[in-house]
C-alpha cells in the first residue's frame, strides 16, 4: 500500500509527462508520415486538397489524445464523472461572472505587458499561431467546430479529470494547489504551441486565465458545465470573426498567407 505522498507523486508525474506530450503531439504529429499518410487516405475518399485533408487529420489528433487521456485517467481513478454533469439554478449566473472574469484578466495581463515591457500587434499574433492557420484552412461551415472542440477537450483533461481526480483522490491538498496544478500543466501544453516569445505570452495569459476562474467554478459550484461554458464563450468570444466570417481581412491574415505563400503547419 503505497502513501499518500507517494501516490500524489505518481499522479503528478504522470499527468505532466501526458500534458507535455499532448503539447508536442500536434508539432510531431505534422512533420510525421502518419499524419500524411491519413491527409492521402482523406484525399483518396473526397475531393479534399491535402493540406486541408492534413488539417482535419490534425484536429482530430488533438481532439482525440486529450479525450482518450481524460478517459484513461477517468477510469484508472474511478471517478464518477456525471455527477459533475449537472448543476443547480442559483450557480447559473456564475457561468457569466467567470467569463468576464477570465477575459478581463487576461487583457489586464497583456495590456500590463504592452505598458511595461513593449506594445505588441496581439491580432497579428493569433493570427499566426499554428492551429489558428489550420482553423482557416477549413471551410467555413465546420470552422467554428474546430476551436470549440479543442476547448472540449482540453477542459475534459485539465479540468474534467486532471482537477476533479484531485479534489476526490487528494483532499488534504488545499483549494490553493488543486487550482495550482491544472493552471500550470495547462499553461505548460498551450505554450508548447508556441512558435514565438510573443506567443508563449498570449497563450499564457490565456490559459491562467482561463483555468485559474474555471477551476475555481468547478470547486464552488460542484460542476463541470461552467467551465466548460466559460471555455467556450472564450473561444468565440477571441475567434469569432475569424470562425464566422468567409475569409480573413487582410489586417487578419496570417503573414504567410498576405504574401501569397503557402501556408505552412
Amino acid at each position: 500500500m503505497i502513501s499518500d505522498t507517494m501516490a500524489l507523486v505518481i499522479y503528478l508525474i504522470i499527468i505532466s509527462v501526458f500534458s507535455v506530450y499532448w503539447g508536442k503531439a500536434t508539432r510531431l504529429a505534422r512533420n510525421g508520415r502518419v499524419a500524411n499518410a491519413l491527409a492521402h487516405q482523406i484525399m483518396r475518399y473526397s475531393r479534399i486538397d491535402f493540406e486541408p485533408a492534413k488539417a482535419y487529420t490534425l484536429w482530430f489528433i488533438y481532439v482525440f489524445t486529450g479525450i482518450f487521456g481524460a478517459t484513461v485517467l477517468l477510469l484508472a481513478y474511478d471517478v464518477e464523472f456525471t455527477k459533475y454533469l449537472s448543476l443547480k439554478r442559483e450557480y447559473i449566473v456564475y457561468i457569466l461572472i467567470g467569463m468576464v472574469a477570465q477575459l478581463s484578466l487576461s487583457s489586464l495581463i497583456l495590456q500590463l505587458y504592452d505598458g511595461v515591457i513593449k506594445k505588441i500587434d496581439w491580432v497579428g499574433v493569433v493570427t499566426d499561431i499554428s492551429w489558428i492557420r489550420i482553423m482557416q484552412l477549413m471551410p467555413k461551415v465546420v470552422r467554428a467546430l474546430y476551436p470549440t472542440s479543442g476547448a472540449f477537450s482540453e477542459e475534459l483533461f485539465f479540468r474534467g479529470a486532471v482537477l476533479i481526480i484531485i479534489i476526490e483522490q487528494f483532499p488534504q491538498l488545499n483549494p490553493g494547489i488543486a487550482i495550482l496544478i491544472p493552471t500550470l500543466l495547462f499553461t505548460l501544453q498551450q505554450v508548447l504551441h508556441a512558435e514565438s516569445n510573443s506567443q508563449k505570452i498570449l497563450l499564457t495569459a490565456g490559459s491562467v486565465s482561463i483555468s485559474v476562474f474555471g477551476s475555481i467554478l468547478v470547486l464552488y459550484t460542484g460542476s463541470f458545465i461552467p467551465t466548460l461554458i466559460c471555455h467556450e464563450l472564450y473561444v468565440i468570444f477571441y475567434l469569432g470573426p475569424g470562425i464566422f466570417s468567409g475569409t480573413l481581412s487582410s489586417g487578419e491574415m496570417p503573414p504567410a498567407a498576405r504574401h501569397g505563400q503557402r501556408m505552412s503547419f
